[in-house]
């Protein structure tokens, strides 16, 4: 098949179509994937500083702020340093903890901060206000960071090599089913050149395309019945008429002789008029036929009572049927 037939055709615009919509299905469920694990990563992460909040929190109503300093103090002692950082001031003065960007009360966000070697690290920040007191929690945020960029990796793979994968299965089968069309064009115009024992090839699927093949096939049988029906006809008419009009010609000549002797031709002009009057039956019972055929002739139509012919045809045969020494017997109703 030529390339620019393909790329006109039926079976490359929906592959393309479906090219499209799978490729708008990818990327969908990707950024959903992506945005409920990234959501879920941070929506825990962000329980764990109000975890912490709520306990420093509790600590400063109960010891105040000497035992929320010496609280944080031991947090900052026994964990590690460079995953939490803790910040609490009054009056713009740290009182514990290690300084942190200035942070509005009920605020979230990021911070970035050195570590121990100078390397940049992300922290997921909760800042709260306890009375008079200015509180910051930060937590590590890098794992976040690091999941969100493997699952942009994945998706940035996976996504490219589904797509692949299916413009190779759209292009192949498309390309088939052109092929198996391109096959059935091929074959129609086998037909309308004369061809009528051709038919359409089907597979052993009950598609929709071999269905419409087996439909397809179904027309050109009755029409190669028709066209062989006319042929017949026509066979018929040329051998019924054959014969009388061999007749006329011999009763003209015969009326042309008679008439240049002198001699009375009438008795060959009334046989050359018979004759005529043969072939315009055998026309005009054509003619109905072909009307009857057509539903055109019905005005004359009336019904035909079969019980009384049945009951004749009993009667005409019933004895040569008893002469057999067995018994001929109808049931009519």
């Amino acid at each position: 098949m030529p390339r620019h037939e393909f790329l006109q055709s039926s079976a490359f615009r929906l592959a393309g179509v479906f090219v499209g919509l799978l490729s708008a299905a990818l990327l969908l469920v990707g950024w959903l994937f992506y945005s409920t694990l990234s959501g879920e990563l941070l929506e825990h992460l962000d329980e764990r500083i109000d975890d912490q909040v709520a306990l420093f929190e509790n600590q400063l109503k109960n010891d105040g702020e000497a035992g929320l300093t010496a609280l944080i103090q031991r947090h900052i002692e026994t964990g590690d340093a460079d995953d939490r950082l803790f910040y609490l001031g009054r009056g713009g003065t740290r009182l514990s903890g290690v300084d942190l960007p200035e942070a509005a009360p009920g605020s979230r966000g990021y911070l970035t901060r050195a570590d121990d070697e100078g390397e940049d690290k992300v922290y997921r920040y909760a800042a709260r206000k306890l009375g008079d007191h200015d509180l910051v929690v930060a937590f590590e945020a890098e794992h976040i960071e690091e999941m969100n960029a493997i699952l942009r990796r994945i998706l940035t793979w996976f996504i490219p090599l589904v797509l692949g994968f299916a413009v190779v299965l759209a292009l192949v089968f498309a390309r088939r089913s052109q092929s198996r069309l391109s096959g059935f064009r091929q074959s129609l115009a086998r037909v309308a050149d004369g061809e009528l024992s051709v038919r359409l090839a089907t597979a052993g699927t009950n598609d929709d395309v071999n269905r419409f093949a087996r439909e397809i096939n179904l027309t050109l049988a009755r029409l190669q019945t028709t066209v062989e029906a006319i042929r017949q006809v026509s066979t018929d008419i040329a051998h019924d008429l054959k014969t009388p009009i061999g007749r006329l010609s011999i009763a003209i000549e015969s009326a042309l002789e008679k008439l240049n002797a002198g001699a009375d031709a009438e008795p060959d002009l009334q046989q050359a008029r018979a004759e005529a009057d043969t072939i315009n039956r055998t026309f005009d019972a054509l003619l109905r036929i072909s009307q009857v055929e057509a539903a055109d002739r019905t005005s004359r139509f009336a019904r035909l009572d079969f019980s009384r012919i049945i009951e004749n045809l009993v009667d005409a045969y019933e004895p040569a049927v008893e002469e057999k020494g067995a018994r001929l017997s109808v049931d009519l109703t």
